[in-house]
């Protein structure tokens, strides 16, 4: 049985997708613009520096290309076969494997059964692939953030000292709640062009660590409606 999202979790997720809607969106984009022209200098400039680096991240963008030609031959194919055999129950297959009774859905594994057989070697061939682009695809993503820390200005500066400095000026409290900090947080997402400098850096606890996430510019409306719910 799929597990249910709590009420709480909905309205907060809701405020979220709702809050990148609009001006704050725009000012979203305007920023993300002005800064994704630096954060990719940065990415060349490191890669340029870095030949191994770069030449197993190339390999990896050939496994994620044949990962992602692989999944796209693959479902034209199955639609294709879909098209020429419809699925049993009129075609409700989400709702015969939640509601349907055993014959049903016994019917409807026989139908994928079939499905699979089709395909034979090349389904196998082409799942093997994806998977393979897959995992390609969440390295490179890694290694892209691993990058962007590491090339971020002030990497080289901030110190333990600094960063002890910083939580004494907030007096070791979350600086969006008051409650105990746990966490240092980029107020600026280093995916979003910020940075190491001291600036940059402040206590905060793991609820709003949480909350505030990636988000910039930063979604008070959000942060302030769950401070209101975590103190009720």
């Amino acid at each position: 049985m799929k597990k249910q999202t709590p009420p709480r979790a909905r309205a907060h997720n809701k405020r979220v997708r709702d809050s990148h809607s609009g001006e704050l969106h725009d000012r979203w984009l305007r920023f993300w613009k002005s800064h994704r022209d630096a954060i990719e200098d940065r990415l060349i400039f490191y890669y340029a520096t870095h030949p191994r680096g770069d030449k197993t991240r190339k390999e990896r963008e050939r496994v994620r290309d044949l990962g992602q030609a692989a999944q796209d031959e693959r479902i034209d194919w199955a639609r294709g076969w879909i098209a020429d055999n419809p699925p049993p129950n009129g075609g409700e297959i989400i709702q015969t494997l939640k509601d349907g009774t055993p014959e049903q859905k016994a019917e409807l594994q026989e139908w994928v059964r079939l499905r699979n057989l089709a395909g034979g070697e090349k389904w196998l061939a082409w799942r093997a692939i994806e998977r393979a682009g897959v995992k390609a695809r969440s390295r490179l993503n890694r290694e892209r953030r691993r990058v962007i820390e590491l090339t971020a200005p002030g990497a080289g500066y901030t110190t333990p000292e600094h960063i002890a400095g910083r939580w004494a000026m907030w007096g070791d409290r979350c600086y969006l709640c008051g409650d105990p900090a746990t966490a240092t947080d980029h107020v600026i997402p280093l995916s979003y062009g910020g940075t190491h400098w001291p600036a940059n850096l402040r206590p905060i606890c793991t609820w709003c660590n949480s909350s505030k996430a990636h988000h910039w510019p930063l979604p008070y409306t959000i942060l302030t409606q769950n401070m209101t719910e975590r103190k009720m």
